[in-house]
């Protein structure tokens, strides 16, 4: 149970620094939705590996692999559509918010 401590430790602080690396290096502007989804997927994925292991630990492999296909698919799932979302943006609305309203001091 410690080395799965300790490697969900060292997954995190993996992400930690890519995070950080992806936001110095990007040519794309990630929005909050974007970041809220790289997290989310991440955390949906450490909780599939969590589950996994756990279940492999107390001899149950049938509720490992059920576990790793449902949350980690869920993960790729949330990542796919992350990346469509930072690729492309948030779609803004066409029509301008600001038309016909004045400017007075």
């Amino acid at each position: 149970m410690a080395l799965m401590t300790f490697i969900l430790g060292l997954l995190v602080a993996g992400f930690g620094w890519g995070v950080n690396i992806l936001r110095k290096n990007t040519k794309y502007s990630i929005t909050w939705l974007g970041w809220a989804g790289i997290v989310l997927s991440f955390m949906v994925l450490l909780f599939a590996i969590s589950w996994s292991w756990s279940c492999l630990l107390e001899g149950s492999t049938r509720s490992a692999g059920v576990g790793i296909l449902m949350f980690g698919g869920i993960a790729v799932i949330i990542g796919a559509i992350t990346r469509v979302i930072i690729i492309k943006g948030i779609p803004a609305s066409k029509k301008n918010h600001t038309d016909n309203v004045s400017q007075s001091a």
